[in-house]
């Protein structure tokens, strides 16, 4: 919906919003059906999803084990493909889990039961 002068109003998304498209979209929902529930237009959702890198429509069908999972470094919500996918993509792209420092950090800090230290040294914070 625009404005008189030709501005668009955007609304964020909420946490929870996102968490409820992922949920919906491997699910198999419609677009309208999504947009429906979250109150949003259809591009909207469009946007979103391709934004989340979620995949295209027909490959979420029968995959039960796709779902939203922590990320176990960051603790962000993201979309998983499986249980061998439990890292997100921007942890992946820290220095330090590319350089390989993230799997032994990640390592260790799980073996010693501190999974916030893990997310600490690979986010380099």
């Amino acid at each position: 919906m625009g404005f008189p002068d030709g501005t668009v109003r955007r609304k964020s998304w909420t946490e929870d919003e996102v968490g409820t498209l992922i949920e919906l979209w491997i699910e198999g929902q419609s677009v309208d059906d999504i947009s429906c529930r979250l109150q949003r237009t259809s591009m909207s959702v469009q946007v979103k999803a391709s934004r989340l890198n979620l995949p295209p429509r027909d490959a979420t069908r029968g995959r039960l084990k796709a779902r939203v999972r922590p990320c176990l470094v960051c603790s962000t919500l993201f979309f998983s493909e499986g249980p061998h996918h439990r890292v997100c993509d921007a942890c992946k792209k820290c220095e330090d889990w590319q350089g390989g420092a993230g799997e032994v950090v990640l390592g260790l800090s799980w073996l010693e039961g501190d999974g916030k230290t893990a997310s600490k040294k690979v986010q380099g914070r």
